[in-house]
């Protein structure tokens, strides 16, 4: 048996840094692993509601670049992605991978476009480095997921919930 230690905030920034700069792995290579890592999930526990496209909602951090990865990794198995991208400017590996998961097939939308029924929805808006409550697009974004029906699959921690004390 596999197990995986439940890490803090600061805990997973830590092992974040350490891979970057003690081990020279890039953060895009980060991101594609934790990315592939999260449909492999969704795939698992939540495979026949993918049949009725997924959502990604992705912020402008490297947390959304995590979900570009999923949306793309999805769209790769033939599922049917829409992605939510919030205003404003992303961070470059976000941007690399939102272009890359646009080149892949999947549909990129804005917070207040139309986005389907999806049978499934993932939160990629705030990784983390996220402290506080969520405010303005952020916080739409995620009363409008919750309004979906559809199960949500977060990529790090729920957005709002504060990963090192489980405060929401």
């Amino acid at each position: 048996m596999n197990v995986i230690p439940v890490l803090t905030a600061d805990q997973a920034a830590e092992w974040d840094r350490v891979a970057r700069e003690g081990a020279g792995i890039p953060s895009r290579v980060l991101m594609e692993s934790a990315g592939r890592a999260v449909a492999w999930a969704i795939a698992r526990e939540h495979g026949p509601a993918m049949s009725r496209g997924v959502l990604v909602a992705c912020g402008k951090g490297n947390n959304g670049g995590d979900g570009w990865v999923t949306a793309r990794t999805l769209a790769a198995l033939g599922v049917n992605v829409t992605g939510v991208q919030l205003e404003g400017d992303a961070s470059p590996d976000n941007t690399a991978n939102r272009t890359l998961a646009r080149a892949h097939g999947v549909r990129v939308v804005g917070p207040v476009d139309e986005w389907g029924a999806p049978g499934v929805v993932v939160d990629a808006l705030l990784g983390t480095g996220a402290s506080g409550s969520p405010r303005g697009d952020i916080a739409s974004t995620i009363e409008r997921m919750q309004r979906q029906g559809a199960p949500i699959v977060a990529v790090d921690g729920p957005t709002g919930l504060d990963l090192t004390t489980g405060a929401v």
